[in-house]
């Protein structure tokens, strides 16, 4: 079984505040991702979150996932990424990482990925988006131990670089699918892109 793990924990420090809470049309940025999750396939999700502890936990009861309390959120972006490993290491064959701030990834891509990992159980699966690596990244149960060993902020991203040959690339057509919020000015590019969408 492949269960999705929504990364909420990070600070966001070149944003200046909570980007996944800021609003994005009818819904606030992380809650877009979240319909996606749900929409798709994957039936168990979790919501990992540090700071903003209230905000997270009543949108995740109203959206009907679990939730993750990642303490170490302040030291970067792999304390939660091991903090989900170690709580699902034993029931789960493989862990799909989703950034809480990609707002245009689909139902229909989360699905090309899960099917392509079982396929392919004991690989790292990443989307490939005009020939550059993206996000989300499904990681079979043979890379938790890595998992668990990373520090920083630069998450799974150096296991991926280790393993090179473990990976299985799907490629994904929509390059807006891997746009993720960074910035006010990519905030504003998102809404001009949600506007984009509905005309």
């Amino acid at each position: 079984m492949v269960t999705a793990v929504i990364l909420a924990s990070g600070i966001a420090k070149r944003f200046g505040e909570n980007k996944l809470l800021m609003p994005l049309g009818e819904k606030k940025v992380i809650e877009h991702v979240i319909d996606h999750v749900k929409k798709s396939k994957v039936e168990d999700i979790f919501l990992i979150y540090g700071h903003h502890e209230k905000e997270f936990k009543d949108i995740a009861k109203i959206k009907e996932i679990k939730v993750i309390y990642n303490e170490k959120y302040n030291l970067g972006q792999s304390y939660g990424v091991k903090r989900a490993v170690k709580r699902l290491e034993n029931k789960a064959e493989g862990i799909l990482f989703l950034l809480g701030d990609q707002p245009f990834l689909t139902s229909h891509t989360i699905n090309q990925l899960v099917r392509c990992f079982k396929k392919n159980p004991e690989k790292i699966i990443v989307p490939l988006y005009d020939g550059k690596r993206g996000n989300p990244v499904i990681f079979g149960k043979n890379f938790f131990g890595e998992i668990k060993k990373i520090n920083g902020d630069k998450g799974p991203r150096e296991i991926i670089e280790k393993y090179e040959n473990q990976v299985v690339f799907v490629p994904i057509n929509d390059i807006m699918e891997n746009f993720d919020i960074d910035t006010k000015e990519d905030y504003l590019k998102a809404l001009k892109e949600l506007k984009r969408k509905k005309n």
